[in-house]
């Protein structure tokens, strides 16, 4: 269906509200997004750009939708340029398009998985569908190579307690994924890693110590593939 000029024009100031804000953002970080700030900037009235975003907290949900949307994206598209390889390959060019992504877009990086942001209270019921996408899709690399054969569950190191097994597979039930709890357990705790060091890498905290964390990054994806029973040995292309 065609868009009416009106319905543009919305599309159009939707845009330009949010490069505002996301210059906010990069300048001055999540705690000084104004409204009114932007307001100005587009010589708007107050009540006038809260007919596109009725409070900061609505334009701060829209922000983390797209910078969630975002990543997921560009870790799909890493991966289909090397669809001829392995899922090992795969998943270890999924985790390298993580970081590249962070390193950036840190002040994307920054809003979904950075410090809670002053006066603003995460909306789950309308974050939760894009919030999950960079998670499943390793989720579902791993979970394909599982099915595979490319696991060796004898090689695997993982071993969990019964409390811990029964949320995984309330997750799994929840969330309809084909993946044993291992497996699950296994992409959390993998994402969790992949989270820690690109984060202390964003925030310029591993800096000091590894001036360049890029080795540590990949060594540490592989021993983590090593302990769910990847063999390794093969080496994925770096994007």
């Amino acid at each position: 269906m065609t868009k009416t000029r009106r319905e543009e024009r919305r599309e159009e100031t939707i845009r330009e509200i949010k490069n505002l804000a996301w210059q906010q953002l990069e300048q001055a970080g999540s705690d000084q997004l104004s409204l009114r700030k932007i307001s100005r900037d587009m010589r708007m009235s107050s009540a006038a750009i809260f007919r596109y975003f009725d409070s900061r907290q609505t334009l701060i949900t829209a922000l983390m939708n797209d910078a969630f949307e975002n990543l997921s994206i560009h870790i799909s598209a890493e991966c289909e340029k090397f669809s001829t390889q392995t899922q090992l390959e795969k998943i270890i060019i999924a985790c390298q398009s993580y970081r590249t992504w962070a390193l950036a877009n840190p002040a994307q990086y920054a809003l979904i998985y950075g410090s809670p942001i002053f006066d603003y209270a995460p909306e789950w019921q309308s974050l939760t569908n894009s919030a999950k996408g960079s998670l499943e899709i390793f989720l579902k690399l791993i979970t394909q190579a599982w099915h595979n054969g490319e696991i060796n569950p004898k090689a695997s190191s993982i071993q969990l307690s019964p409390a811990l097994i029964s949320q995984m597979q309330a997750l799994i039930a929840a969330r309809g994924y084909s993946a044993p709890p291992e497996i699950l357990y296994s992409v959390i705790k993998g994402w969790t890693v992949l989270h820690g060091i690109v984060s202390l890498e964003v925030f310029k905290h591993i800096t000091p110590i590894l001036p360049d964390p890029s080795e540590f990054f990949n060594q540490s994806i592989l021993d983590l593939l090593e302990q769910i029973g990847f063999q390794t040995q093969t080496k994925a292309p770096t994007v």
